[in-house]
C-alpha cells in the first residue's frame, strides 16, 4: 500500500491558481538571500510532501485506493492552505496535464514546467530538476520556487496508459476533466510550486 499512497501523490488536487493575465518580472532586490528561501523551500517541500503521503496513506489502509482518491479531492486543498498560513507560504502542486482543472498554472508556472520537460526530455532525471527565482508578482516582490514531481512505476496506477476498473471510474466521477493519463516512468508528471510574498 506504500507504494500506491505514493504513486496518488501525484493527483491532482491543489488550491486554484489561475492564469495572470500579466507575466512576473524577474527581480533581485537588494536584501534577499535566495540561497537561505531556496532552503527554506525545499524543507517545506518535503514536509508538504510527507503530509499528502500521510493522508493517502491513511485512506488507502482504511478503504482502499478509491477512498484515498477521495482524501486527495477533499483533503489536501485543506493541507496545502493550512501549512501555507502556517509557515508563510502559498504552497500546491500544478502540471501541464491537469486532473484537477483548477490547479492551472499561471504563465511563470508554465514557463518553468516548459524548462523541466526540455531537460527530462535531454535525459536530465525529473527527480534533480528544481527552479528558484524572485520575481515581481502583483506589484510586490516574491521569491518562487518549484520542484519537479517525475513519474515512477508505481504512479502508474492512476497516470499510466491503462488506468481501468474502479479506480477510472472514481477518476471521472470526482475529477471529469481529467488529463492526467498516458504518463511512462521517467516523464514528468509536474510540479510542487512555492511562493512567498517579501
Amino acid at each position: 500500500m506504500n507504494r500506491l499512497a505514493i504513486a496518488l501523490l501525484s493527483i491532482g488536487s491543489l488550491l486554484p491558481l489561475g492564469v495572470q493575465a500579466t507575466e512576473p518580472t524577474t527581480i533581485t532586490p537588494p536584501q534577499v538571500n535566495e540561497s537561505a528561501l531556496a532552503e527554506e523551500a525545499r524543507a517545506f517541500t518535503k514536509q508538504y510532501a510527507a503530509a499528502l503521503q500521510k493522508t493517502l496513506k491513511d485512506s488507502l489502509m482504511q478503504s482502499g485506493p478509491v477512498s484515498a482518491i477521495e482524501a486527495c479531492k477533499i483533503h489536501a486543498p485543506n493541507i496545502s492552505l493550512q501549512m501555507g498560513q502556517q509557515n508563510g507560504w502559498e504552497v500546491s502542486r500544478t502540471s501541464e496535464k491537469l486532473r484537477n482543472s483548477n490547479n492551472q498554472p499561471d504563465i511563470w508556472e508554465l514557463e518553468v514546467l516548459g524548462d523541466f520537460k526540455k531537460k527530462v526530455d535531454n535525459g536530465t532525471p525529473a527527480k534533480h530538476l528544481e527552479h528558484y527565482e524572485v520575481v515581481i508578482s502583483n506589484g510586490k516582490p516574491a521569491f518562487r520556487y518549484m520542484k519537479a514531481i517525475p513519474v515512477q512505476g508505481v504512479c502508474l496506477t492512476c497516470h499510466g496508459p491503462q488506468v481501468t476498473g474502479p479506480i477510472k471510474a472514481a477518476i471521472d466521477e470526482l475529477f471529469p476533466n481529467d488529463k492526467a493519463t498516458g504518463y511512462q516512468p521517467g516523464e514528468l508528471r509536474g510540479a510542487f510550486t512555492l511562493k512567498k510574498t517579501l
